[in-house]
């Protein structure tokens, strides 16, 4: 077993050869850049990423591992309004997938935002309707097995930082 929780970690540093079934990196800032140049030992069966800021578990795919991702907190940034509607902010969620390539399930959006998923729009997305002034929103996830969770924190139109 190796721990590296509640520490800054540069993926890239873990050998690929170290004889660990498990891994804990939760609460290291790991980000979805360092997932995808994270070097998996082959014998690891397990691994905690828990509290990051994950939002894509697909590197993850080819692997046979128990993962632990809950509680992701992740700053995706600004959403800009349409161009139709400038009341209106659409957030494509081709960004979160689970390590299956599928979209988590949307559990709760802020500020009356609404799940679209229709055949109209490839991804699902989120659509913000009646935004007037710069809005700070976010939206939680869960997959079915509850091994992947966590907020997405959103501005809708140029506003400071989501607490």
């Amino acid at each position: 077993n190796l721990s590296i929780e509640n520490t800054p970690f540069d993926p890239t540093t873990l050998p690929s050869n170290l004889p660990i079934t498990k891994l804990n990196l939760s609460s290291t800032n790991l980000t979805n850049n360092g997932l995808t140049t994270l070097n998996i030992p082959s014998t690891l069966q397990v691994l905690n990423i828990s509290n990051n800021q994950q939002t894509n578990l697909t590197p993850l795919s080819g692997y046979n591992l128990t993962i632990n991702a809950t509680n992701q907190n992740v700053n995706y940034g600004t959403v800009t309004p349409d161009i139709d509607d400038p009341t209106m902010f659409i957030l494509d969620l081709s960004f979160l997938r689970d390590v299956d390539f599928t979209t988590p399930n949307i559990i709760e959006i802020s500020n009356g935002g609404v799940l679209v998923q229709d055949q109209s729009s490839l991804q699902p997305v989120i659509v913000w309707q009646n935004i007037t002034v710069p809005t700070a929103a976010y939206f939680r996830f869960a997959n079915n097995s509850g091994n992947f969770t966590g907020r997405v924190n959103v501005n809708l139109g140029n506003v400071g930082p989501t607490v």
